[in-house]
């Protein structure tokens, strides 16, 4: 068989045992995507150590964040509904800023302790896992019928903080591997112009395309979404190349002002659009899950205490964020019920953001093999028990 006949049926196989795998699953109260993370370390751990002759999947962070992120942020935010995002805008911002450089105190500060590693370096791992995962989120929101307000919320959060996280993690990786001065001034004027040029350029770019289409006389509903297509990796290239911003938040500005844009018709009445947008989703968040399940078993993890340590210590880094958050919000005049904080920490999940920045780490780095270790832990195992806990609290609260 040749090399391209081999890759065409691995990829037939693999879309195959995704469908198989949702629909078996499709009741489970752990997502099918988590599913499929766990078989995915199964195929990568009888690969090394029963079938070396099966192909070996791994994914570099490139293809990860240039291939595969754009679909999902664009696909994520086109269903943002702007009024309901006007209404949370005060929370989404507060836990998507403020809660990733929280977060990546909360989480760094005790593994620092309870690992022995240097504080920098603590907090540098820290600012991997700082924030929650769209992909990861999606696949459980999907599930649960939850209020418009705190799935925006929800969303809202997952979707912006992953540029945040983006450009504190450069931050933190020219401090630790680099050696650059901590000159905090200087980090947060840097901070905030990527932020808001990101999302300015985006914005530009979305209403732009928008603005295109409606002049454009009566485009069939294929231009519309391979237009929209474009748009989704052309924000990315754009913002990251041309101008060294974050792609991510520009692909996100861009989707929603793309949907804004565009005729009223048309986000009422193109089905096609839609579901294929839908379909482009499910099929790269199974992927991407997948793939993490794959290169979580191509690792060897060191049994001890520590990976326990890691995953109490993400747990209670959502708690204290989302409470102690909360009672700030409030002080300001915004109200989250207890209901909601409890939702907000039950869909705080990790996911491949975390796993792709920290492949970026050089080998050559003392301790790249336990983080990726503690990651792929940190991300497994809320993934496979909160979805459950989740459906038994939303079930509680009706009964």
């Amino acid at each position: 068989m040749s090399n391209l006949s081999l890759l065409a049926a691995i990829a037939v196989s693999w879309l195959f045992l995704t469908l198989f795998v949702r629909h078996v699953f499709r009741n489970s109260s752990i997502a099918p995507d988590a599913w499929l993370m766990i078989i995915g370390i199964a195929y990568a751990f009888g690969q090394r150590h029963y079938f070396p002759s099966l192909p070996a999947i791994h994914l570099t962070p490139e293809v990860i964040l240039v291939c595969i992120f754009p679909v999902i942020i664009f696909a994520s935010g086109r269903l943002m509904n702007m009024n309901v995002l006007r209404r949370e805008t005060v929370p989404i911002l507060f836990f998507s800023v403020f809660g990733v450089i929280a977060s990546m105190f909360f989480i760094g500060v005790p593994l620092a302790y309870f690992a022995g590693i240097p504080l920098l370096d603590s907090l540098f791992f820290g600012s991997a896992l700082a924030a929650t995962d769209p992909a990861a989120v999606s696949s459980v929101l999907q599930r649960f019928g939850l209020k418009e307000d705190i799935q925006h919320i929800i969303e809202g959060e997952s979707l912006f903080n992953d540029g945040v996280a983006l450009t504190l993690y450069a931050a933190m990786a020219g401090i630790v591997l680099k050696g650059t001065d901590i000159k905090l001034t200087v980090e947060l004027m840097n901070f905030s112009w990527t932020l808001g040029s990101s999302l300015l350029l985006g914005g530009i770019l979305g209403a732009g395309a928008g603005l295109f289409l409606r002049l454009w006389k009566n485009p069939d509903y294929h231009t519309q979404f391979s237009f929209s297509l474009i748009l989704a990796y052309s924000a990315y290239l754009i913002a990251e190349n041309a101008f060294h911003l974050s792609g991510i938040l520009s692909v996100l500005s861009a989707s929603m002002l793309f949907m804004i844009t565009i005729s009223p018709s048309f986000r009422e009445e193109d089905e096609f659009f839609g579901d294929t947008w839908s379909y482009l989703c499910m099929l790269f968040n199974s992927f991407l899950f997948f793939a993490i399940g794959t290169e979580t078993g191509a690792h060897d993890f060191p049994l001890t205490w520590l990976l326990l340590i890691a995953i109490g210590v993400l747990i209670a880094s959502r708690v204290i964020l989302i409470y102690t958050g909360s009672l700030f919000l409030r002080a300001v005049q915004f109200k989250i019920s207890l209901k909601d904080q409890n939702l907000l920490i039950l869909t705080g999940l990790r996911g491949a953001l975390s796993v792709t920045l920290l492949l970026m780490i050089p080998d050559e780095y003392e301790f790249r093999h336990l983080f990726l270790c503690l990651s792929f832990v940190m991300i497994l195992f809320p993934l496979i028990l909160q979805p459950p806990l989740l459906k038994k609290y939303l079930s509680r609260k009706k009964s």
